[in-house]
């Protein structure tokens, strides 16, 4: 069984468990680290983050940049 299942079980993407991976590796992170660490484009992971935190697996706190 994939780790991951529930996740894709609740419709989370495989780019949106990526992201959420390596937040969860790296700790608060800007999209840019996330872009560099998933090899996913920043403005994708802008998008990305905002999906995961509207369904509350994250949040961000202003840091002179975004963080999440």
């Amino acid at each position: 069984m994939d780790k991951f299942s529930s996740l894709k079980k609740l419709g989370v993407s495989e780019q949106e468990i990526a992201v959420y991976t390596a937040l969860l590796k790296h700790g608060p992170s800007s999209a840019a680290q996330l872009s560099e660490s998933t090899n996913i484009h920043r403005t994708n992971v802008y998008s990305i983050l905002i999906k995961l935190k509207n369904r509350g697996f994250v949040v961000t706190k202003d840091a002179g940049c975004l963080i999440f």
